[in-house]
């Protein structure tokens, strides 16, 4: 049977997510930047310094003190987030548009559950009528593959490690890295589709996103859920209603030497600043003082 809903929302700990304050949920709603502003002279703005800003975060606080919050979203991470969301331990969560093992959106169920789950996204949304409906693009990359120097032979024994990992959707070494040993932990279906068994989904999910499109590799982003067949179109028909009202960071193309040094330490301090005010763990007066020695740290405008 269904678990006992817990919260409305869920989010997950950290400065880059702050009860859905920094990664383009509550800041999209109340039409904060997507990260950097840049007004016609060139000037660039960031998201923290902005009073669009503050509203989101007053809005997070006003939700965080009725109780909507799940009580352990300081502490849950993407992976824990998610898995209680499946469980039905809240109702609603901000999270990526990607296939998360085409058993999270779509309609699709995740995991099987009786009556079963019909999980959903909530269309774009703005705070009020002054304001634009927005989505916020992100990162071109997710991240990258680093390789330490080393002598001929072993740098090309890690390429050829990565091209493992960057199998293509559809390749036997893709399937073996997503889906595991077939009558292992996964099986075909009727119609050709691996099926996770109960281990599969417990031993193969767990780290599946090592080898996702936004993970190490992936050959590239495929929509395809083996559960459920409208999950494609509805997909698709997810990014066509986002792509209307996407904006871009402006940022995206530069580059700030202060911020390649020191924006991950600086960043953690204001984002750090703005989750425990909200979570009520230090008074909202300290927020201009946050922001203060943030610019003091400082992170200059992005250089083209």
């Amino acid at each position: 049977m269904a678990s006992p809903v817990e919260s409305a929302i869920g989010s997950s700990g950290g400065a880059q997510y702050a009860f859905d304050t920094v990664q383009g949920l509550w800041n999209a709603v109340f039409n904060a930047p997507n990260y950097w502003s840049v007004d016609n002279n060139g000037n660039f703005t960031y998201l923290f310094e902005t009073p669009e800003y503050k509203e989101a975060m007053l809005f997070a606080i006003d939700l965080n003190k009725s109780g909507l919050y799940h009580p352990q979203s300081l502490s849950y991470n993407v992976n824990t987030g998610r898995t209680d969301f499946r469980g039905r331990r809240m109702i609603f969560r901000e999270d990526g548009l990607q296939n998360q093992g085409g058993a999270y959106w779509g309609g699709t169920n995740a995991p099987p559950m009786d009556p079963p789950s019909r999980i959903t996204m909530v269309p774009p949304f703005a705070a009020d009528s002054s304001k634009k409906v927005v989505y916020y693009y992100g990162r071109p990359n997710f991240g990258m593959a680093l390789v330490k120097k080393a002598d001929d032979a072993k740098i090309r024994e890690m390429l050829r490690l990565l091209n493992y990992f960057a199998s293509p959707f559809g390749s036997v070494e893709h399937q073996l890295l997503r889906y595991g040993v077939e009558g292992v932990d996964f099986n075909f279906d009727d119609l050709g589709n691996p099926q996770h068994t109960e281990q599969g989904r417990a031993e193969i999910l767990a780290w599946g996103s090592l080898t996702s499109s936004t993970g190490t590799g992936g050959g590239g982003e495929v929509y395809y859920s083996p559960q459920e067949s409208s999950y494609v179109p509805v997909l698709q028909g997810y990014e066509r209603m986002l792509n209307a009202v996407g904006i871009e960071d402006p940022s995206i193309g530069t580059f700030s030497s202060t911020f390649a040094a020191r924006g991950t330490v600086l960043l953690d301090e204001v984002g750090g600043g703005a989750q425990d005010i909200i979570a009520g763990r230090r008074s909202l007066n300290e927020w201009e003082s946050v922001v203060d020695a943030w610019r003091r740290g400082v992170l200059p405008a992005p250089e083209r």
